[in-house]
């Protein structure tokens, strides 16, 4: 993200769903900070096996592992067994983020990474949140935060919105891009 002035290095780990697999699992999760949980829209096994998955993921993961529920194969709309609506409530369900791809086609591959990506970069800016955002702006308070900074973060948040799913998604983002307009023009 050059906008943000910063880079999140992926390293992919592809750790197929049969059971026969699962057990090398623990040695890839245990320091992951993100995962991707993948099923296919024209298989319902794989489906239903997104919540033993996720169970998994999250017994040996770090705490704040960012997930992404991902159904792939939307190229094959005639063939499709498993709804969006069924696997957005799945998402809801297991409070984690759903996209939809197409490998074959490429829809949505970079976007995944793209989310990801500023989920790891949120995590980091969460301190910048708590001591700007989460204070009151009095009149006439004086914030010291440079250029560059508050470019960033404007970028950051406005990148934010294109992944807002909820009008309360929507609406936190616009707050926070409204808090650095009023930062800036209070700018030391």
């Amino acid at each position: 993200f050059e906008e943000l002035d910063t880079s999140v290095r992926f390293m992919i780990w592809d750790l197929a769903g049969q059971n026969q697999f699962q057990r090398l699992w623990t040695d890839y999760l245990t320091d992951s900070r993100a995962g991707i949980i993948v099923f296919d829209v024209t298989n319902r096994e794989t489906f239903e096996s997104v919540k033993k998955w996720y169970d998994i993921i999250t017994k040996v993961a770090l705490p704040d592992i960012t997930l992404i529920l991902v159904g792939n194969k939307v190229d094959l709309n005639d063939s499709r067994v498993i709804s969006t609506e069924q696997a957005v409530k799945l998402a809801k369900d297991l409070s984690i983020y759903y996209m939809e791809t197409s490998a074959k086609t490429n829809e949505n591959i970079k976007e995944v990474f793209e989310w990801i990506a500023l989920q790891i970069i949120n995590i980091n800016i969460e301190v910048v949140k708590e001591t700007i955002f989460d204070k009151q702006i009095e009149e006439g308070s004086k914030f010291i935060i440079s250029s560059p900074q508050l470019k960033m973060l404007n970028t950051y948040f406005t990148k934010q919105l294109d992944f807002c799913i909820g009008k309360s998604d929507t609406k936190e983002v616009i707050k926070y891009l409204d808090v650095l307009k009023s930062i800036q023009g209070k700018k030391v």
